[in-house]
């Protein structure tokens, strides 16, 4: 089971737009929700202490919950860092499959 990750967002935020393409390009599942676009949204971001955007809310699989506040890469890469190296060892796994398959 991989983490929960949602990131609480307005579109006129630059660092919210980095967080999502910086999520989406090591291919981590999110939830995107647009304050500016949903009331309850909204006030679930102020719930989690946010004075700006992004908030990343994450619940691990061992039912850990972390909110991070703004972009912030090294933060990110800790909590999540479990489901990338897992992702990572899939990909090794499946290049020896390949690997044994042509030189069979």
């Amino acid at each position: 089971m991989a983490h929960k990750v949602i990131i609480y967002t307005q579109v006129t935020c630059g660092p919210c737009q980095e967080e999502k393409m910086w999520l989406t390009s090591n291919n981590i599942a999110f939830e995107d929700r647009d304050i500016r676009q949903n009331e309850a949204f909204f006030q679930e971001a102020i719930q989690l202490g946010a004075s700006m955007t992004p908030v990343t809310y994450i619940e691990k699989e061992n039912g850990e919950q972390i909110v991070i506040h703004g972009f912030d890469k090294e933060e990110l890469k800790k909590s999540v860092g479990s489901q990338l190296i897992q992702r990572f060892l899939r990909l090794i796994s499946q290049m020896k499959v390949h690997l044994q398959l042509i030189f069979v």
